[in-house]
């Protein structure tokens, strides 16, 4: 047992023992509560009866315990980093000015034969590049403030994985109080793990992407994900992508069509939602992309040369660190070529 997963084990059962722990498919209506009850995405927590409501689907399994990837996610952050990076209180209005939303892209069209082409494990991709507590100046530097979460128990629990960023976004916390006139307050305790540089370089670098993936001819694209009409323009969408040390792949292909955002069919994939069509652009470039770019690729590169050391020294019969048969050339794909492309 590693000495994270110890650590969010013994935080689960003590949080256990504070709380009468209730699992349900999904949490209940509002109208429903019948006491004042803090308010989350995973969980709700009774203050009066001393229960937690936990959203069972989206838990975390720990020892015998059920526990909400939020609650996960800010014990492990809490042990290991403490609190959020260092930044000087100019650097925090330039994190904030110019800040770009997760871009957002749909151009109407229908097509032949198309591709939806995501990124692999995006949030973690980044945060196991720049670590968590990344020290962002945009268009100055990016630094690291502390090894990346290498050691987090769930890389494999997608909602978790991502709980590490939002942890850093928390500032208030939803309180719904019952009565004749039932309110939703917020509380605003102060967040120690607030880390507004990471979500400013995530968002930064997929609107760098989507912007030039645009310009490539991508007809949608959502975050993380983009919808080519042809296999050359997928294969520059995946170039673009590798460039900045993040790996591509394409989960759908076939005809299909773009109505707006949320709304798309690729072979035989579709989505819930069939809207009316309605093109949206909510993307730009930011500034000093091009710097950028070369920075993360740079300190990609150096990711994939730790990984790289870190399976050779865990290999049975390793030889060791220094020696001429543990040098290797750390060679990364220049594109993805698919069978199909």
């Amino acid at each position: 047992m590693t000495d994270s997963l110890a650590v969010l084990i013994d935080a689960a059962h003590r949080r256990r023992e504070r709380f009468h722990t209730v699992e349900l498919v999904r949490l209940p209506e509002l109208r429903t509560l019948q006491e004042p009850t803090i308010l989350g995405t995973y969980s709700f927590v009774k203050q009066i009866s001393q229960t937690r409501l936990l959203k069972a689907p989206d838990c975390v399994r720990l020892d015998g315990c059920i526990e909400s990837p939020s609650a996960v996610a800010r014990d492990f952050l809490s042990w290991k980093y403490r609190k959020g990076p260092r930044v000087k209180h100019t650097q925090i209005q330039r994190l904030r000015g110019g800040f770009l939303a997760p871009p957002s892209f749909a151009k109407p069209c229908s097509f032949e034969h198309g591709f939806y082409i995501d990124i692999r494990s995006t949030y973690w991709s980044i945060m196991n590049t720049v670590s968590w507590k990344v020290d962002y100046w945009p268009g100055k530097w990016v630094g690291l403030q502390a090894e990346p979460p290498v050691d987090f128990p769930f890389p494999d629990h997608k909602i978790s994985r991502n709980c590490l960023v939002s942890a850093g976004l928390s500032h208030g916390i939803q309180r719904y109080v019952p009565g004749d006139k039932s309110t939703v307050e917020s509380i605003t305790p102060g967040n120690p793990l607030a880390n507004l540089s990471l979500f400013r370089l995530i968002c930064d670098i997929l609107n760098a992407i989507g912007f030039e993936a645009q310009e490539r001819g991508a007809v949608y694209v959502n975050n993380d994900g983009y919808i080519a009409t042809s296999s050359t323009i997928a294969r520059e969408i995946c170039q673009i992508v590798f460039d900045w040390g993040l790996e591509p792949r394409i989960k759908y292909e076939g005809p299909g069509w773009v109505r707006a955002i949320g709304s798309y069919k690729v072979g035989n994939h579709k989505t819930r939602r069939e809207m009316i069509a309605q093109k949206t652009t909510r993307l730009r470039e930011p500034a000093g992309a091009s710097w950028l770019q070369k920075r993360i690729a740079k300190l990609a590169a150096m990711r994939e040369r730790r990984e790289s050391d870190r399976k050779e020294s865990k290999a049975p019969g390793s030889p060791e660190k220094g020696s001429a048969l543990s040098q290797r050339d750390h060679v990364r794909p220049i594109l993805l070529r698919p069978d199909h492309l």
